[in-house]
């Protein structure tokens, strides 16, 4: 059974363990998305292994840092993102 203080019903890391320093990620072979909290800013990063950076982006709220995640994670699923 998962800690309800780190995990939220849909299984994502809560606002308390990320600001406790935890990371979310999703990575295939080739891709890499993560969500975090550094200093108050939240942060998102893809990153293609062979090309480099994809984006970096600091959403002003976790919610838009999480839609901005789950739709990175979800076109890495289907094709791979696209710069």
């Amino acid at each position: 059974m998962r800690d309800p203080k780190f995990y939220n019903k849909t299984g994502q890391l809560t606002r308390y363990s990320l600001a406790c320093g935890y990371i979310e990620m999703y990575e295939t072979n080739s891709q890499r998305v993560t969500l975090w909290l550094e200093h108050n800013t939240w942060h998102v990063l893809a990153t293609d292994f062979l090309r480099g950076r994809l984006f970096w982006q600091s959403p002003a709220t976790l919610t838009e840092a999480r839609r901005l995640y789950s739709r990175t994670r979800t076109a890495i699923k289907r094709k791979g993102v696209r710069q």
